[in-house]
């Protein structure tokens, strides 16, 4: 039988979707699909991370894309890729880039035209509570019905979020694959990192920028008797990185430690060693942070803005769900969690058994190459 092949389209290299790739080709092989993954560019102008590409064993090819930044928005276009495509149509092509990219605007467009005349599905992980999705907008509410209607494959979500936000929000009916974001890690070779065993020590992961992530005001809501009696760690780094050192500084809050963006082994380190993992995020569509605290089997206290929330939290019995935007639902949420500190370890064993039942890795691509 004929391979199938199938085009996963994606903006940059990153080492969680490195892993999930691998993971994809390996499981391919018992399989009639042949997976490729394009990427626009090896490395993004606004990221900081670098993948080795020896370390990338799934098939894939890098397109030097032109790249401009309009303030803070990517434009990218590439007339290679959209030749590519052209030249195969007999390929499967998953967008795994946002509804709004130019380039995906093109093959969407010429979708409709009959120039592009390959099945095309969508991986999304849209998010009705992200900042976006708050101002009302019509033209962007044409373009999104637009690229979405031209779809004639499936629309791969991660979780329930996303399904509510499509199916209520943009009253769109398409039919949806499951595929969550996952990791493939094995926490058994890892070493904990050796923390002060007289504090609670809590890690965030997010990038220091203050409007989407939202660590400044976690840490200006939570009560002071309780921000002194843990250790925080913040892994990551961002353009807000300053402000937050000056704040750090002019409180004399030498409990909190920015790291900065470390290397994979040491953040694994930081995952096995803390005591309990916070995310307080304003706007985060499907964090993989929260699944890496999962397996690490770590009690969660997870803002209810992150888009694998229903999936993640079991409430009371994992961790908790708090509001970034309601000073108070942040603080007694900080102040509830701390006071089981004792539970902490049952709360562990079911963030750990959450992981194995809803995020296996190989159970998850197993059932999109099903399915797809």
């Amino acid at each position: 039988m004929k391979n199938r092949q199938i085009f996963i389209l994606q903006a940059t290299t990153t080492p969680y979707r490195t892993e999930l790739f691998n993971l994809m080709e390996d499981e391919s092989k018992n399989t009639n699909i042949d997976l490729i993954i394009l990427y626009y560019k090896k490395m993004m102008a606004n990221r900081s991370w670098a993948v080795n590409e020896n370390s990338m064993t799934h098939k894939y090819k890098i397109y030097d894309c032109f790249e401009y930044f309009f303030k803070s928005y990517p434009f990218y276009f590439s007339f290679k890729i959209i030749n590519d495509l052209i030249k195969q149509p007999e390929a499967d092509i998953i967008l795994g880039i946002s509804w709004s990219d130019f380039i995906i605007v093109t093959i969407t467009t010429l979708k409709r035209l009959g120039i592009i005349k390959n099945k095309l599905h969508f991986w999304t992980e849209a998010n009705y509570m992200a900042g976006g999705m708050k101002k009302k907008n019509k033209i962007k509410d044409v373009l999104r019905n637009f690229v979405f209607n031209s779809i004639d494959g499936k629309l791969i979500i991660p979780g329930q979020v996303a399904e509510v936000t499509i199916r209520d929000y943009w009253k769109l009916n398409k039919e949806f694959m499951f595929f969550p974001n996952t990791v493939d890690i094995d926490y058994e070779n890892i070493k904990p990192k050796f923390f002060d065993g007289s504090k609670i020590n809590v890690l965030i992961i997010a990038r220091l920028e203050e409007t989407r992530k939202g660590v400044l005001n976690f840490i200006q809501n939570v009560k002071s008797a309780d921000l002194l009696r843990c250790e925080v760690f913040i892994a990551g780094d961002g353009p807000d990185r300053k402000m937050y050192e000056e704040y750090i500084q002019k409180r004399s809050l030498s409990n909190i430690n920015l790291l900065g963006n470390i290397e994979r082994n040491t953040l694994l380190e930081y995952y096995k060693g803390c005591d309990l993992f916070v995310l307080p995020s304003f706007s985060d569509p499907n964090p993989l942070s929260v699944i890496e605290a999962l397996f690490a089997g770590k009690p969660l206290l997870l803002s209810d803005q992150c888009g694998n929330k229903f999936e993640a939290v079991e409430d009371g019995e994992n961790g908790y769900l708090m509001n970034p935007y309601d000073s108070n639902d942040t603080k007694d949420k900080f102040s509830l969690i701390l006071s089981q500190h004792s539970q902490f370890y049952r709360m562990g064993k079911k963030s750990f058994e959450i992981a194995q039942q809803k995020f296996d890795p190989k159970h998850i691509v197993r059932e999109f190459l099903k399915n797809i």
